[in-house]
């Protein structure tokens, strides 16, 4: 019988060992691979395939050209017919859970110190700074841009290599059951969760629902695992059932006497950036944060928690959290026309992160606004989230507020009258740059779908 690649063998892995793993029928010859693709476009030569079927494409459609590409073998859901089989094929029950055996066995060959990150917002934040603390102790791998779902976290782990001492995987889910599959497949050492709020909640039906998802990360946790519970998030209370024989690391922005770890003497500068110290019993760590808004101060908290549980030392934690660099997208600060200051946070957005963006706006500059585009994955709840972040921004005195898109009427209620209110996004561009106050400090944001990008892109002075 063929063993598993989860029993010790190093790479390059035979065929014959991933079709025991993947509970598959191995079709043809028997032959080496050292890497996994699901793309034909990208697969290189000696890669095995894996045919996914998803809501808008399938895979098998493709095995041809994954075969010209140089692939050593494909897998392919069993019963299908496919346009070529021509090289070694593996048939599997399912293709996709195929692709997440493999990936858990992968990992167990290599035993990476292995932390795992999800929550509502600051997910890559917190991901970025944690791997920038390993990586002073050892090789660290961790979660490229979105590959953050039943997909991306196998492809991540998939990634690994001998060198990686430490993995630091990002867990993403717009439904209850997905953390608790990718998270099992991670089985993480250390497990976060940055917050809970009402992002993607079309898709949980309620905040409740998506307390329950997230909490999934607890679920694939190592016995005696690290868990990084966030003392100001009020739905931590609703986990304690999943951290039996877990050890539990308590954080919180301010000191509470039950905490590990919290925040002290934090100042804003007017630039955004921030210095901060992190306590705890043992030291006092002073922090010079480049990322700007007090949610990253939080986010510090989190990754220096995870950190420490993974055996890094108070100098790596210093050294790491100062290293880490915004990246556009993200609370990027860009030089624009007519002397404005834009803050580019484009990447994503939803209710908690928009108001974390506002506060840290409130305290940038005299002359303030910001250029809204809609928050998607609301549901039922939409008019009325965006009617609060109108409200948000009133009660931080925000300036000037513009509102782009459908919802953008209703952003604009909450503000008040004077709110500038754009259905369509090239009449905002035309007319954005008389619209703004010279001198003023501007964050522009919305969810991807909205493509707010674009407007940076319009009032940046040519960089």
């Amino acid at each position: 019988m063929e063993r598993c690649i989860d029993q010790g063998s190093l790479l390059p892995v035979m065929l014959s060992e991933a079709a025991y793993c993947l509970h598959g029928h191995l079709i043809g010859g028997d032959a080496s691979f050292e890497s996994v693709s699901i793309d034909s476009r990208t697969l290189q030569p000696g890669d095995l395939y894996v045919a996914i079927q998803g809501d808008r494409f399938d895979g098998h459609d493709f095995v041809a050209q994954a075969v010209q590409a140089g692939a050593s073998a494909c897998v392919i859901k069993k019963g299908l017919n496919v346009s070529d089989k021509k090289i070694s094929i593996i048939e599997v029950a399912d293709t996709k859970i195929a692709l997440g055996l493999l990936a858990s066995a992968w990992k167990k060959q290599y035993k990476p110190y292995c932390v795992a990150i999800t929550g509502s917002s600051g997910k890559t934040s917190v991901k970025e700074m944690i791997a920038a603390i390993l990586s002073l102790k050892g090789q660290t791998l961790a979660t490229k841009g979105n590959f953050n779902n039943e997909i991306g976290v196998p492809l991540t782990l998939l990634r690994l290599k001998e060198a990686d001492r430490y993995a630091v995987i990002e867990l993403g889910a717009s439904a209850e059951g997905e953390i608790d599959y990718t998270s099992k497949l991670v089985c993480p050492d250390v497990a976060v969760i940055t917050n809970i709020a009402p992002a993607h909640i079309e898709g949980f039906g309620s905040i409740d629902a998506i307390s329950r998802a997230k909490s999934e990360i607890f679920d694939g946790l190592v016995e005696n695992g690290a868990a990084i519970i966030n003392l100001d998030e009020p739905f931590n209370t609703n986990w304690k059932p999943k951290l039996i024989n877990k050890n539990v690391i308590k954080v919180s922005l301010v000191f509470r006497d039950e905490a590990d770890m919290w925040t002290d003497n934090v100042v804003i500068q007017k630039q955004g950036n921030s210095t901060f110290q992190i306590k705890s019993p043992e030291s006092t760590l002073e922090i010079r944060l480049s990322l700007l808004g007090l949610h990253n101060v939080h986010n510090a908290l989190l990754a220096a928690a995870a950190a420490k549980a993974s055996g890094a030392s108070d100098e790596h934690i210093v050294k790491g959290l100062e290293s880490v660099k915004p990246v556009p997208g993200r609370l990027y600060p860009r030089k624009g026309v007519k002397q404005l200051r834009i803050i580019d946070d484009t990447y994503n957005a939803n209710p908690s992160s928009v108001k974390a963006a506002i506060d840290l706006l409130s305290v940038c500059s005299d002359k303030t606004a910001i250029v809204l585009g809609d928050m998607a994955e609301l549901g039922k709840e939409a008019v009325f989230q965006h009617e609060q972040i109108g409200a948000w921004a009133a009660k931080k005195n925000i300036k000037q507020l513009v509102a782009i898109g459908n919802f953008a009427k209703n952003t604009a209620a909450g503000f008040g009258q004077q709110a500038v209110v754009f259905q369509h996004q090239d009449e905002a561009i035309k007319k954005l740059p008389d619209t703004l106050e010279i001198g003023a400090t501007v964050l522009v944001k919305g969810s991807r779908s909205a493509h707010m990008e674009n407007i940076v892109n319009a009032l940046v002075d040519g960089e």
